[in-house]
């Protein structure tokens, strides 16, 4: 009885708490798309004023990096971080958007901006899953909670008897 009875209990607990993933995801996804919106402003100034000087971006970069000073040669630095962050927050908030609720569980698991995610959580609130994706995700969490438990009970049972 306790035994098919800690299964349930463990589904229920993963249930309640994969159903928070939509809310959580959604937050999430608002906070990479702030990122980069934010960081596309500040790269296309920087081409603005590339072009406006008739370079391309690799050209005003490798100014930077031949300059006099430190100070210029590490602003080169920064810039490239800039621009290299952008096209990843770029394309990690077209994957999430891109999809649907399930799509964006495997875009996280996969790809999850680790500094993004943590803010995110650090004032996340549980939402309750009034949705089909929430619900569906609280039934993935109780399957996967109930059934890691209970097949290794099977498992064992299988193995004493053979023994």
């Amino acid at each position: 009885m306790i035994k098919g009875t800690i299964p349930l209990i463990f589904g229920l607990i993963l249930a309640g708490g994969l159903s928070q993933f939509p809310e959580f995801s959604q937050q999430y996804t608002q906070r990479v798309g702030g990122a980069y919106f934010e960081l596309r402003d500040v790269a296309d100034r920087f081409r603005a004023d590339a072009a406006s000087n008739n370079k391309t971006v690799e050209q005003a970069v490798k100014e930077y990096s031949r300059a006099d000073t430190t100070f210029l040669r590490d602003r080169g630095e920064s810039m490239q971080t800039v621009l290299a962050r952008e096209e990843y927050l770029r394309r990690h908030y077209e994957a999430l958007t891109g999809g649907d609720g399930f799509e964006q569980l495997v875009v996280f698991v996969r790809a999850r901006d680790l500094d993004i995610a943590a803010d995110a959580f650090g004032i996340y609130k549980p939402a309750m899953p009034l949705t089909f994706t929430g619900a569906a995700h609280a039934a993935l969490g109780f399957l996967f909670g109930y059934i890691l438990l209970r097949f290794p009970i099977r498992f064992r049972r299988q193995r004493k008897a053979a023994v």
